[in-house]
C-alpha cells in the first residue's frame, strides 16, 4: 500500500486555497474594526458640527461620507454573513452599525412633514 504524498498539486492549491482564505478573513475583520471606529468618529463629528445649523456645504458633505460608509458597511456586512466565517459576533456588530447608519441618514437628511415634526416637537417638548 501507498503512503498518499501531500506536496501533490492538488494539495498545494488547496493549501495556497487556505492560505488566501485565511488572509481575506484577517483583512475583513481590520476593515470591520476600522468601520466600527470611523462609525464612532462621524457620531463625535455629527456632535460638533451638525447640532447647530448646518450648512448646505456641511450637509452635503455629511450625506456623500454618510453614503460612502452605507456602502463599505453593506459590502462587509455581505462579507462577514458568509456561514463560514469565523466571527459571528463580529457580523452582527457590522449588521448593527449598517443600520445605524441607515438611520443617521434617514435622521439628518430626509424631510419631515409639518405634520412629522410637530408630533416630534410635542413628544418632545409638550408643544404643538
Amino acid at each position: 500500500m501507498e503512503t498518499a504524498v501531500l506536496d501533490t498539486p492538488g494539495q498545494e492549491s488547496l493549501s495556497l486555497a487556505n492560505r488566501f482564505e485565511s488572509k481575506m478573513a484577517e483583512k475583513t475583520t481590520l476593515l470591520a474594526e476600522e468601520l466600527e471606529r470611523s462609525f464612532a468618529d462621524l457620531v463625535t463629528w455629527e456632535d460638533q458640527h451638525l447640532d447647530a445649523l448646518p450648512t448646505a456645504e456641511t450637509l452635503r458633505d455629511h450625506r456623500q461620507a454618510v453614503e460612502a460608509m452605507r456602502l463599505f458597511a453593506r459590502l462587509l456586512e455581505v462579507a462577514l454573513s458568509h456561514p463560514d466565517f469565523p466571527d459571528r459576533a463580529l457580523a452582527q456588530r457590522i449588521r448593527t452599525v449598517a443600520e445605524a447608519l441607515d438611520d443617521h441618514l434617514a435622521m439628518w437628511h430626509r424631510p419631515l412633514s409639518p405634520a412629522r415634526r410637530a408630533d416630534i416637537l410635542k413628544g418632545c417638548f409638550n408643544e404643538s
